[in-house]
């Protein structure tokens, strides 16, 4: 996945979706973990992608704009009150969930209120949570 060419299409699609990770899947041939990885590596967007099997985190990887620290890490559950804890959804449709439930709390007042996120339910247990903010 060449970066620039990647660019150019994250450019041209705007904010990450779920739906652009399968478009580039599918126009690279790549698997959804790899393409998932890429986009956040690249986007110049404030984004993470959680990816976990079971509920329970396997690792999280962000975009350099996504500036707050999650509140999740590697063996941690899906937090309680998250769509992505349910065993099957939309991943087209977007949720809005206070920020606590995703990040770690900060002094900061710049912190986002709420969160989106997206999730990918995959096969055996796996699942790719997409989050986002507006920074402030």
């Amino acid at each position: 996945m060449p970066a620039q060419l990647v660019k150019n299409k994250l450019h041209s699609l705007k904010d990450p979706e779920l739906a652009h990770i399968v478009q580039l899947r599918d126009q690279f041939g790549t698997s959804m973990e790899m393409t998932a990885r890429r986009l956040v590596e690249l986007s110049e967007y404030a984004c993470a992608v959680v990816f976990s099997k079971d509920n329970t985190i396997r690792y999280a990887v962000k975009s350099e704009y996504f500036v707050e620290r999650l509140a999740v890490r590697k063996g941690d559950r899906l937090p309680t009150k998250s769509p992505s804890r349910q065993s099957a959804t939309d991943p087209d449709e977007w949720f809005e969930i206070d920020s606590h439930w995703w990040l770690t709390e900060s002094s900061s007042s710049n912190q986002p209120e709420s969160v989106y996120e997206q999730t990918l339910v995959q096969e055996n247990g796996h699942k790719l949570t997409l989050v986002t903010y507006d920074p402030e």
